[in-house]
């Protein structure tokens, strides 16, 4: 995996289960306001 993610210019960082889902919730979030501000619907 380390490979095709370096190839993205990515690096991967090593979570714990506990941290990622944090990171993920914390993302969702995120998103959530931007796509309510943006007034942006599903088709």
């Amino acid at each position: 995996m380390r490979r095709p993610l370096a190839s993205l210019g990515a690096e991967p960082a090593p979570l714990s289960p506990e941290q990622f889902d944090a990171h993920i919730r914390s993302e969702i979030d995120k998103f959530r306001k931007i796509v309510a501000a943006a007034n942006i619907k599903v088709e």
